[in-house]
């Protein structure tokens, strides 16, 4: 593995954070990333896709107010989000798993989630095994802030990539469709599995 993919195509000089901090995502709806759910919709009608898998889905909030009427999805998040989520929407499935693939679903959505983890690899190799037909990632995008070298102002966020770093990374595993750029300060990657 070269340097560059250890430090997951971010700069050499960036400063990360090495302890994960919980975000209870619980009370907010749509303040955030509602753009990348409009474009996974988009995406999911186009390609006449099947199923939804929101890794990391925080409130479902988002899940609900796009797929609700799509009869096969699922949100993972973290225990106690699952916990909140089952009592708030109990005909929908959510699981706290976030170690095991979960296939059978054609959509893949994983909305500001990667800047949270110690190890991103981990979140694109689930991925990977989860075999989605198309993948829709977001992150913030660094290049909109005032803090280039890290740790982010945001202390929720291990790290965060650069548009051009995101790009590296992503295409390092999947091919990349569109990368978008949204207001404030998010961008976002829709993927295809790379063909072997």
């Amino acid at each position: 593995m070269s340097d560059k993919a250890k430090r997951y195509f971010i700069k050499e000089d960036y400063n990360c954070r090495n302890k994960e901090i919980y975000f209870n995502d619980t009370p907010l709806t749509d303040e955030y990333q509602d753009d990348v759910y409009k474009t996974a919709l988009e995406f999911f009608n186009l390609h006449g896709l099947s199923g939804v898998l929101d890794l990391g889905c925080g409130s479902g909030f988002k899940l609900m107010k796009y797929f609700g009427d799509v009869e096969n999805t699922i949100g993972i998040d973290l225990p106690a989000t699952v916990n909140w989520l089952r009592e708030k929407y109990p005909d929908k499935t959510w699981s706290s798993d976030f170690k095991q693939p979960i296939t059978g679903y054609d959509l893949l959505i994983c909305s500001d989630v990667i800047e949270h983890v110690l190890d991103p690899d981990k979140i694109l190799d689930i991925i990977e095994k989860s075999k989605p037909k198309i993948l829709v990632i977001s992150t913030p995008n660094r290049d909109r802030g005032l803090n280039q070298n890290g740790p982010p102002n945001n202390r929720h966020h291990i790290r965060e990539w650069s548009k051009e770093e995101f790009s590296a990374y992503i295409s390092s595993r999947f091919n990349i469709e569109a990368h978008l750029e949204f207001d404030k300060n998010t961008q976002c990657v829709v993927c295809f599995p790379k063909t072997k």
